[in-house]
């Protein structure tokens, strides 16, 4: 099949599988790097408890060759704390942490709670629509209200496909949104028991054999496949893994030693003065310095044109400007700081200024990350008051 297909299991730190899928006396320290040479993706389940560490993901990138992928699930926090409101800081976070896995990244996973009902529809609707182009998306739902017409139309209308799971609650679907599929073999608690995943405990050959022929039919007619099973859908999700695999005649690797894959290097300042210029709209935090403190103000800008070493920024009236400042540039769920120099400035007809600045540093990170640059530039400034009343 020409298609691609993406099989693999719901995390990978089971010590259990130790001898029944990784080698006997495999540390937890070399668990990613022999999963990786026996299937060629993994969902990090463990996301959904919380954003993980930068320096962890880029030790998965660094644990799994070139054609290994990664999806992941939105952190719970987004998804079943706030219910996707008010989840800018958050989300930026998530994606601008995962997004350190480069070229292995492949969708991510929006799990809503069955608390999330189809009254929230414009609450979906918003977020779904602020979410960057620049990530593949699956969205879960546990509410049978969902599955109508007018949702799997909001869904395609973003590109984001409908998670066909397993799951007792839910019906089975074969509905696709987009133009790849993603699919999760879910099972009970009650069936196994947390921890013991050493072998399949439960015979599910009908339920595979239908999936199975679904896969191939889906991939015949060139949707892309990503499909995931845990431990609890029989009790070891390697071997369900496996089982579909032979169904669908796809080649199991034998392990093989992989050496560690470099992390994606940094953009050169070549690359960045070749890249597309922006013309979007941004929320831009402004931290202008003067001999009072620091005046923040926050509110809708223009972004009229920012590239390689310079920007030009349509400021909002009222603002007061320095010869130095600091920009922090929050476009939709993306982040951006940007310290630099005014160069020059021009009221234009609409009370508006229209800044231009010389870049001198672009930092892109998490919210944490730009707000303890930020702080390290004030404590530079050998002005700056060391209290204030």
């Amino acid at each position: 099949m020409a298609t691609p297909i993406y099989l693999g299991t719901q995390g990978w730190s089971y010590k259990s599988w130790v001898g029944s899928f990784y080698p006997d006396k495999t540390t937890p320290g070399n668990f990613l790097s022999e999963y990786a040479k026996r299937f060629r993706a993994v969902e990090v389940d463990s996301t959904y408890y919380g954003t993980p560490r930068p320096e962890a993901v880029k030790q998965w990138y660094a644990a799994t060759p070139d054609h290994f992928r990664f999806t992941a699930k939105f952190p719970q926090l987004i998804t079943h704390e706030k219910m996707l409101r008010d989840v800018e800081r958050e989300t930026a976070q998530f994606l601008a942490t995962m997004q350190l896995l480069g070229e292995k990244l492949g969708p991510l996973l929006i799990q809503l709670s069955a608390k999330f009902k189809p009254d929230q529809r414009e609450t979906l609707a918003q977020f779904l629509a602020a979410l960057p182009r620049d990530f593949r998306y699956a969205l879960e739902v546990r509410n049978r209200g969902w599955l109508t017409n007018d949702f799997f139309e909001l869904l395609a209308q973003h590109r984001i496909a409908l998670t066909l799971a397993h799951y007792a609650s839910m019906p089975k679907l074969d509905r696709t949104t987009t133009d790849f599929t993603y699919v999760r073999w879910l099972g009970s608690r009650k069936d196994v028991p947390d921890g013991e995943y050493a072998q399949a405990r439960i015979n599910r050959d009908p339920d595979l054999n239908r999936w199975g022929a679904l896969i191939t039919r889906l991939a015949e007619e060139g949707v892309a496949v990503w499909g995931f099973a845990n431990n609890h859908f029989q009790g070891h999700s390697p071997t369900t893994v496996r089982t579909l695999m032979e169904q669908l005649n796809l080649p199991q690797p034998v392990p093989v030693r992989v050496q560690p894959a470099s992390p994606p290097a940094a953009a050169s300042d070549k690359e960045r003065r070749a890249a597309p210029r922006v013309d979007a709209t941004y929320k831009i935090a402004y931290e202008c310095f003067n001999s009072w403190g620091v005046k923040v103000d926050e509110g809708p800008a223009k972004t009229v044109d920012i590239s390689g070493r310079g920007a030009l920024i349509e400021i909002p009236r009222g603002v007061p400007l320095d010869a130095s400042m600091v920009l922090l540039v929050m476009a939709p769920f993306h982040m951006l700081m940007v310290k630099g120099s005014v160069v020059h400035s021009r009221r234009s007809t609409n009370g508006t200024f229209h800044v231009g600045v010389h870049l001198t540093e672009v930092v892109e990170g998490t919210w944490e990350i730009l707000n303890w640059v930020i702080r390290e530039r004030l404590a530079e400034k050998s002005d700056w008051p060391k209290q204030r009343g």
